[in-house]
């Protein structure tokens, strides 16, 4: 069937409208890698995405690590962005998604005992696109790095405001009690994963439910990460 829908309706780059492949390429190795990671909680530039002790210490429920593969940028967000919009485009997001997951891979991450957890998304969004777009990218990395993968651990408890038009202190406002733990997480070691992180606020406020239902480990893991500051030295310890 997919053959079929193919050739009848050619794919086509999403980026460059090159035929033949969803993303070409070109495209696909243009995207931009995300070689140094940061900490969840201050922003700063971190080992692996390692959470800086002083900001663990001030922020006891937080990730102790948060790894993204690439950056926001240019055909990373025009595919994520884009991928709600139809079939094609969801197929863009899954190709991203496994050469991104070839790429942690390299660089040596494996998150052995670890549950990947996709957080959920809102029923509003789910009845309009018809997936969970974390949901797909925590499937092809469960299969990739042969986790298992759990997707009714976090429920969301009420609908909220896309994030991406609030700004940062609204945005921590808006996740605030949004979402219920319903399953048993107690002594488990869980992966967070979503698509996007930009202010850490969802992933913050999912860790801290989990840690309050006896969580033994949190970490988070995201496909991009959008930028907001320019380093210019090494990773930190903080």
């Amino acid at each position: 069937m997919e053959n079929l829908f193919n050739k009848l309706f050619p794919l086509k780059c999403v980026n460059c409208g090159k035929v033949g492949e969803i993303i070409c390429d070109n495209c696909l190795y243009s995207c931009d890698l995300l070689p140094i990671q940061y900490c969840i909680v201050c922003d700063k530039p971190s080992f692996n995405g390692i959470t800086h002790v002083k900001c663990k210490d001030s922020n006891k429920n937080a990730p102790e690590q948060v790894v993204s593969v690439y950056k926001y940028a240019k055909v990373v967000r025009h595919s994520i962005k884009t991928s709600k919009y139809g079939y094609k485009q969801f197929l863009a997001l899954k190709k991203m998604t496994y050469e991104g997951i070839k790429v942690l891979k390299e660089w040596g991450f494996d998150f052995k005992d670890f549950i990947c957890v996709p957080v959920p998304t809102t029923n509003n969004k789910y009845i309009k696109r018809g997936f969970n777009q974390a949901e797909i990218i925590a499937e092809i990395f469960s299969k990739q790095l042969h986790l298992p993968m759990y997707i009714n651990i976090i429920k969301r408890e009420r609908e909220t405001k896309a994030q991406y038009y609030l700004g940062r202190k609204n945005r921590f406002e808006n996740v605030k009690d949004a979402f219920k733990v319903i399953g048993n997480v107690s002594g488990k070691n869980i992966l967070v994963v979503d698509d996007i992180v930009t202010t850490g606020a969802t992933l913050l406020e999912i860790s801290r439910i989990l840690y309050d239902n006896g969580a033994h480990k949190v970490l988070g893991f995201t496909l991009s990460k959008k930028m907001k500051r320019k380093y210019t030295g090494a990773p930190g310890g903080n």
